[in-house]
């Protein structure tokens, strides 16, 4: 829903002197145009076929009924998107690349939302990495896109990220609790968490951050994989060896493998 000045100025952003997304020399605007002409490019997708879908101009602002008829609906607008792109008026931090640590858009309830959503969608298309990208304008001028990744920490989540009115906190949950509900059933029923491109030779858990586990295969392929989603953190290829036993070191620094188990 739109905010006023001083719900703006709480938040501690600048009031451009309207409630709308963008400013007088329509900045979002041209960063969404890039961002999507660069997505086509990166997809390989036919920039003339393809459809848009704005979450500011798709769902209503200003009458509350129709609005909540759009926020019950979200979940069900981003699953029918091939990708969801973000864009940032500012370059990201340095190393981030989860979107909780974006400006703005990754501090933000609803957003945050939207992103966990392309997340979701990805482990149920059984997706390697979700299709979630990030669009800005980097310090030379030029357009930049790059694929970033969602945390499932509690204190990334949605229902933490800040709203303009506590009375959506209750509708963000339950969309989260459904998403979280639907990736755990989708792993259950599955039966496995990570894929490769045969049988898999052995796992082994992160010592540190139990989420995480390495698998390897005869494809001579090694990840590292979320257990709870079997999204794809890294994927090293060709990596020369058949192995058949992986383990990390106590600290989870190093990983090791064996063509033997003996």
């Amino acid at each position: 829903m739109r905010v006023n000045e001083e719900q703006c100025k709480r938040y501690g952003r600048k009031w451009e002197g309207t409630p709308h997304p963008n400013d007088e020399k329509a900045t979002k605007h041209q960063l969404v145009c890039e961002g999507l002409q660069l997505l086509a490019e990166r997809k390989k997708w036919d920039l003339s076929s393809m459809y848009i879908w704005i979450d500011f101009s798709c769902i209503e602002q200003d009458d509350l009924e129709r609005m909540w008829c759009g926020v019950a609906s979200l979940r069900g607008y981003v699953a029918a998107c091939d990708a969801v792109l973000a864009v940032t008026p500012q370059p990201p931090v340095e190393n981030s690349w989860t979107v909780d640590m974006l400006e703005v858009y990754g501090e933000r309830g609803w957003t945050r939302l939207e992103a966990m959503v392309a997340y979701s969608m990805g482990v149920l298309r059984n997706l390697e990495t979700p299709d979630l990208w990030v669009a800005w304008k980097g310090e030379t001028g030029s357009f930049e896109l790059m694929q970033y990744d969602f945390s499932l920490n509690p204190e990334h989540l949605p229902d933490m990220g800040m709203l303009t009115s506590e009375m959506d906190r209750p509708a963000l949950k339950e969309h989260q609790e459904k998403l979280l509900a639907e990736m755990e059933a989708h792993v259950k029923r599955n039966g496995y968490v990570t894929q490769h491109g045969g049988a898999v030779k052995t796992v082994a858990c992160h010592p540190t951050i139990p989420e995480v586990l390495a698998s390897a295969c005869d494809d001579q392929v090694v990840k590292l994989v979320k257990r709870y989603t079997g999204m794809t953190l890294l994927k090293m290829e060709g990596v020369g060896t058949l192995i058949s036993f992986i383990a990390f070191n106590r600290r989870g620094f190093l990983l090791a493998g064996d063509k033997n188990q003996s």
